[in-house]
């Protein structure tokens, strides 16, 4: 039995590097080389103990942000091909529920995700539906292209579908991570004004690079005035990228009357002033992840340029030493955006 080298989650700061058997592909199933594997901020938080995961993930091989090449094809397979470059889309949809139906994959009551429900990409292999998976371009690397599974489809879903950003909107991102890069650049197609913000000048630099118009530096200025001022009214929209409860909070107060508040950041408990939403008919909407359609149409997007994902990788790190990239991450000290696995 061939066997290989993975990382399985056992809970708050326990990842342990295993030998487990090479998986083999059913009729539906391809099975994947593993060629890079980026860490998403939620499994940072799930390793540091922050928020809530289901026992379903103890036990599991971590990471779902995965590309790699193509080594074996189920019988029912007619998608792929051996040696074909891919990205995986990582989440399983069920296609059969009430919200696949009706266009909402990313709300499928099965929704079964690699590192999480199933086996993950922190691994030299792994086996996917043959729905889950899409040819990565040839101008992207293997690096770029873990960028393509989770920081590019998500912020699409937000700012396309439930921002619905128009041209001439003024547009502020919380979140100087891979989505919130991510969401500047897509906002800018929209034909926004973005106003990226931050705490640190090289984060603003960067963004500014990747197309923000006006950059605010959290840690040195009042957020909230310095948006209104620069609006008139406040922001159009507001889009808050990294999961931080008072980034929320200045969110709603930086919005402008009738505007509207995107969180892509997975929340907790948040405390809102409803009073100011209600007076200023302010919309807080919730959004989780994206669809088969829109994943395509970020590879697409990249492919042509209209997304720059190269500038976003900081750092990339053997499986063998996966443990110094999350200490890496956890630490915060560093200039870090995306850190990247190699198997």
């Amino acid at each position: 039995m061939a066997i290989m080298l993975c990382a399985v989650f056992y809970g708050k700061e326990d990842i342990r590097l295993e030998n487990r058997p090479i998986p083999s592909a059913g009729p539906d199933d391809v099975l994947v080389q593993v060629k890079a594997c980026g860490i998403c901020g939620t499994d940072v938080s799930m390793y540091q103990g922050k928020i809530n995961y289901s026992r379903d993930i103890v036990g599991k091989i971590f990471g779902h942000e995965v590309t790699g090449v193509v080594k074996e094809i189920g019988r029912k397979v007619k998608t792929v091909r051996i040696d074909d470059r891919v990205v995986v889309a990582p989440v399983n949809y069920c296609g059969e529920c009430f919200f696949c139906r009706k266009g909402d994959e990313n709300l499928c009551v099965n929704w079964r995700c690699i590192g999480e429900e199933i086996d993950g990409g922190y691994a030299q292999y792994i086996c996917v539906s043959q729905k889950q998976i899409f040819s990565l371009p040839d101008n992207l690397s293997f690096e770029e292209g873990t960028l393509l599974a989770d920081p590019v489809p998500t912020p699409l879903h937000a700012v396309i579908k439930k921002a619905g950003i128009k041209p001439g909107d003024r547009v502020a991102v919380w979140g100087s991570g891979p989505q919130g890069y991510c969401a500047i650049q897509i906002a800018k197609t929209c034909g926004a004004t973005v106003i990226a913000l931050a705490r640190r000048e090289q984060k603003l630099k960067l963004a500014v690079e990747l197309g923000a118009d006006i950059t605010i530096d959290c840690k040195k200025e009042n957020v909230i005035d310095r948006i209104k001022e620069i609006t008139g009214h406040g922001a159009d929209v507001c889009l808050e990228c990294g999961g931080y409860p008072e980034a929320v909070t200045q969110a709603i107060a930086s919005a402008r009357k009738g505007g509207r508040v995107v969180m892509i950041g997975l929340q907790k408990a948040q405390m809102c002033d409803l009073e100011d939403m209600t007076w200023g008919e302010k919309e807080l909407v919730a959004s989780l992840s994206s669809t088969y359609q829109e994943f395509s149409t970020g590879i697409r997007l990249t492919e042509t340029g209209k997304i720059v994902l190269k500038p976003l990788i900081t750092h990339s790190y053997p499986l063998e030493s996966i443990g110094g990239a999350f200490e890496l991450l956890s630490d915060r000290k560093a200039f870090v955006i995306k850190v990247i696995i190699l198997p």
